[in-house]
């Protein structure tokens, strides 16, 4: 994080040279709630802001007979997405954070020997991707 050139009492800025790095302390708060999301949309604006949002999608609960539970699931037009945090980031921090994300997920494929990506979930990002 740098501090920006700052003007001095008589509207003169200062120095690049007296700019000064400052090292980032991460503080999670006490009582910090995590929660598990398993669908994020990613959206984005022409004011350079993305806006990552996390969701968590149920199973809806159906119950009987197969022949029961086939009935109601054909009759559901929708199951019901919670948001549980919107991000908003600049466009310009977009490419550390994709970084980042590949870096840690080849790190985890590495250390566990498995990937977390199925099939469907390849052939969605190369539909994207292209």
């Amino acid at each position: 994080m740098r501090d920006k050139p700052k003007t001095s009492g008589n509207g003169k800025k200062r120095q690049a040279s007296q700019e000064k790095r400052l090292r980032i302390e991460h503080v999670y708060p006490e009582g910090q709630r995590s929660f598990f999301s398993n669908h994020i949309t990613v959206q984005h604006t022409n004011e350079g802001e993305f806006t990552i949002s996390f969701f968590e999608v149920l199973q809806p609960l159906l119950l009987g007979e197969p022949e029961d539970v086939e009935k109601q699931f054909s009759q559901l037009e929708s199951a019901k997405a919670t948001c549980l945090a919107r991000v908003v980031i600049a466009a310009d921090r977009m490419p550390k954070l994709i970084g980042a994300l590949i870096t840690n997920y080849e790190t985890y494929e590495k250390d566990t020997g498995k990937s977390a990506q199925t099939e469907a979930d390849k052939q969605e990002t190369q539909k994207h991707a292209g």
